[in-house]
């Protein structure tokens, strides 16, 4: 796996001038991905559309910080083979595609973020727990037409109890 990744990233890079965006972020999403902090985007072109990203702000801004920090923390705890499958293809697809979710304290309010500050601090849990659940979302959006029942009920499981309306935001297609 480290050959492919490896071969990927440099056959790309030599050709980078030569390909489509996307094509680019393909090739080296996996190693430039894996460099940064867990569920942060490399840079720009690793974030999702700006309508998944303001429909995943909405999404927390109506669960509330600690609803939203207790379904990331049951995101991350979750621990069966269908949610260790579903983690792995979402973390594929987001890796290789402009799915991430941007750092979460530089998109939401700044009332927001502090009330998320202290629900992870009350929590005791690391703010990559609140950012890879934030990238979990937008990568199911980004990608809800090619990922299976399997992956997406992994994720409600873990989110629709604390978050009520991610299924409805999940299961219907977003306007552009």
């Amino acid at each position: 796996m480290l050959s492919a990744v490896v071969t990927s990233h440099l056959a790309t890079v030599a050709v980078a001038d030569q390909l489509a965006p996307d094509m680019v972020v393909e090739g080296i999403g996996p190693m430039s991905v894996a460099l940064e902090t867990p569920g942060v985007p490399p840079d720009a072109r690793w974030q999702a559309s700006p309508h998944v990203v303001a429909a995943v702000v909405r999404l927390v801004e109506q669960s509330g910080a600690r609803n939203t920090v207790a379904a990331a923390c049951a995101w991350a705890v979750q621990d069966d083979d269908t949610t260790l499958d579903a983690r792995g293809s979402l973390a594929s697809m987001g890796c290789r595609s402009a799915a991430m979710f941007p750092p979460v304290l530089a998109v939401v309010s700044k009332a927001t973020a502090s009330r998320l500050l202290v629900a992870l601090s009350y929590a005791g849990a690391p703010a990559t727990v609140l950012q890879q659940w934030l990238t979990t979302i937008s990568t199911l959006l980004t990608h809800r037409a090619s990922i299976t029942g399997e992956v997406a009920e992994s994720v409600l499981r873990a989110g629709a109890p604390f978050m009520p309306r991610l299924p409805d935001v999940a299961n219907r297609p977003l306007g552009t």
